[in-house]
């Protein structure tokens, strides 16, 4: 029994808990630091997830933290949350909260260490003295503003209260804070006991910069920059420079003159010593395998299994850490948030799955490794890749995907020298990975992501051949739904899944129309399955769902680089469209572009057809196949169309003389004939 279901996301303390293997990383930069001339800033920078605040701990617990395993810390250390000071505050507050904030963390360290009073006294009467009168300015400014809104003068209630606060009080500059706060940090230096460790100065670490207003992030910089720089400090900021480049956007109002160098050298400016987070370097397959088996998704055994994998015309096999480790970067990457985030999700699916397997008894099978695995490919997309993820809830056997799929989705179409150029690329030769291409085209970026999707979704599909592809996927995605950030009804993929649910031929034609079925229908759909499976022995796969019989070409090969899994090539069931046509039998046939057309049989010996309403279609059934719209079906050979739509196949040799409105006249005639003799 595990302890925990998921795994929290909060920043290490120390290097103890080290799992990514950022440990010589932590240790180079402290031994740069330890050693360092001041004042220096540093930036640690990396993406939200990526462990800026983890890195920083570990920094701090080795340069600063006096504890058993340090006797000996080299600096006085103050941490600073800047999305802490910008709650509920405007962009005036939060620097003033910095003011005051950095100022009090110093004069705290005097008081400890019992300095005379004068120095710490100076700093907060110098930074009081220029936070008064800043706050006189804000705080008139909004006086101004809330007696004009009811109707009086505003600007003598202004004045009135700024003559009030300020009084004959000397106004403090920058410059005199700044060398107030720089004699306060040298005299915390000279106080320190004589018989404990000397420390070096002091190390300020501002977090979170990247999660405050881009603007108010700049103005904070430009603060420590020209007001706390002082010697024998340090500060070493967590910031996206993304972040920094948005704010001086805003800050330059995106003028031509401001480009690209000149936001660098604002950054250089400030920053003496970047470091990015090494996130190629993390050791992502120890701290997936850890964390897969901390939740009980996989256990060690699991992880070392060997997985047969189905890719085009080659089969080979793979671990499924190996599997897992290849998914994951290929969506969430190294950034420990996201990963986080994604084992979360596992586990509560794995509980959901283990719940419904309980309910059901014997009756639901648990998941078996491809199961897992093609769930984990799955969160991977949803987590990493939503708007894909979202149309393969839409149409979850992606891998029938077809330029019908794209008019759905409403896709940028792929001129010909496009299309001639994806199909000399292997992640974008079939017609499928065609239409992902073209989805990932309606945003920047997932189009920078394209080849990564395309791989992802080609291991999702390798986890099961052909024939099983289709019921797999709709099943798991019925799970994997309830944790979808998009808000959408899961109702209609629940629906999906249960019509997909495998079930033995007699339970399909037992339930069918909720037990209503004629039996002449029943009968006449026995005698055409049975008489298909004579004919074409061993060369068809039959799969038995709740809403159909599905045939598709068993042990399908190809050199047609287009035509790379077997589509369903009959289906059929017991249907009724509305009470006024009544029950018929109908088979659907289908072409690598997808559905072709239907043959059916009603009661009272009528039979019909329909033809795809696809004008190339049309005369192809009407010239290859001699059906005809809503008059007696006359399929003169089934073998030309499956010669067509395979082309280049090495299963083309099929009986030349099926005829399949014959096959399905034979069926029914026997039905009516057995139903005679019954009566």
């Amino acid at each position: 029994m595990n302890d925990y279901t998921n795994i929290i996301d909060s920043p290490l303390k120390n290097s103890k808990d080290d799992k990514l293997d950022t440990g010589k990383y932590v240790m180079g930069l402290a031994r740069f630091l330890s050693q360092s001339a001041m004042p220096t800033t540093v930036a640690i920078q990396g993406q939200w997830g990526s462990g800026k605040t983890s890195f920083m701990n570990q920094l701090r617990s080795i340069l600063c933290d006096a504890d058993d395993d340090n006797n000996n810390p080299l600096y006085f250390g103050v941490w600073m949350n800047m999305w802490e000071y910008s709650l509920m505050q405007n962009p005036e507050q939060i620097l003033t909260g910095i003011i005051k904030g950095l100022t009090a963390e110093c004069a705290a360290v005097l008081s400890k260490l019992n300095a005379p009073a004068t120095f710490a006294s100076d700093l907060r009467d110098k930074t009081w003295s220029f936070l008064k009168k800043t706050g006189t300015v804000i705080a008139s400014t909004a006086v101004k503003a809330g007696v004009n809104s009811v109707g009086l003068n505003g600007d003598a209630a202004a004045e009135t209260l700024q003559n009030t606060i300020s009084g004959n009080l000397k106004e403090t500059t920058p410059h005199e804070i700044r060398e107030s706060f720089a004699m306060a940090v040298k005299k915390c230096l000279e106080s320190q006991p004589e018989n404990e460790p000397q420390r070096r100065g002091f190390m300020f670490f501002i977090d979170d910069l990247d999660r405050i207003n881009p603007e108010s992030a700049v103005q904070i910089l430009e603060l420590l920059k020209n007001m706390f720089e002082v010697d024998n400090c340090i500060f070493v900021l967590a910031i996206d420079y993304d972040v920094v480049v948005k704010g001086l956007k805003a800050k330059f109002s995106n003028s031509d003159e401001h480009d690209d160098r000149a936001y660098r050298s604002f950054f250089d400016k400030i920053i003496q010593m970047p470091f990015s987070m090494p996130l190629g370097s993390y050791n992502i397959t120890s701290f997936l395998e850890d964390s897969l088996k901390n939740i009980g998704y996989f256990n060690t055994e699991d992880l070392r299994k060997e997985i047969q994998l189905h890719q085009s015309e080659d089969s080979n096999s793979s671990a499924v850490i190996s599997i897992i480790d290849e998914m994951t970067r290929l969506s969430t990457g190294p950034n420990p948030r996201s990963i986080k985030r994604l084992i979360n999700t596992l586990s509560l699916i794995k509980i959901i799955s283990d719940v419904q397997v309980s309910e059901a008894g014997n009756q639901r099978e648990e998941m078996n490794e491809q199961d897992r695995l093609m769930n984990y490919g799955l969160v991977c997309l949803q987590i990493a890749y939503p708007q894909v993820y979202e149309r393969i809830v839409q149409e979850p056997c992606f891998t029938e995907w077809n330029d019908n799929t794209a008019r759905k989705f409403r896709l940028p179409e792929l001129t010909e020298e496009k299309k001639a150029l994806l199909n000399g690329i292997d992640e974008f030769n079939a017609l499928w990975k065609q239409v992902v291409y073209r989805l990932c085209q309606t945003s920047a970026y997932l189009m920078a992501s394209v080849m990564s999707i395309s791989k992802l979704l080609n291991m999702i599909k390798s986890l099961y051949d052909d024939t099983d592809f289709e019921n797999k996927i709709t099943q798991i995605l019925g799970m994997t739904s309830v944790t979808s950030v998009t808000p959408s009804d899961n109702s209609d993929i629940n629906k999906q899944s249960n019509k997909r649910a495998c079930v033995s031929l007699e339970e399909y034609f037992k339930n069918t129309l909720d037990g209503n079925a004629p039996e002449v229908l029943i009968k006449a759909g026995y005698n055409l399955i049975e008489d298909l499976q004579n004919i074409f022995a061993e060369r068809l796969e039959m799969k038995v769902y709740r809403d159909g019989i599905a045939f598709t070409i068993k042990n399908f090969k190809t050199k047609n680089q287009r035509v790379q899994n077997a589509p369903k090539f009959l289906w059929i069931r017991v249907y009724q469209y509305n009470q006024s046509q009544g029950p018929k039998l109908e088979i659907a046939c289908y072409s690598k572009a997808g559905w072709a057309g239907n043959i059916y049989y009603m009661a009272k010996n009528k039979y019909g057809c329909w033809i795809a309403d696809w004008d190339s279609m049309t005369q192809y059934f009407q010239e290859e196949l001699h059906f005809i719209r809503n008059s007696s079906p006359q399929c003169n050979n089934v073998s030309t169309m499956i010669k067509l739509v395979f082309e280049n196949t090495s299963n083309d040799s099929y009986p030349v003389n099926l005829n399949i409105a014959e096959l399905l006249k034979k069926a029914v005639d026997q039905a009516l004939q057995n139903n005679a003799q019954v009566s």
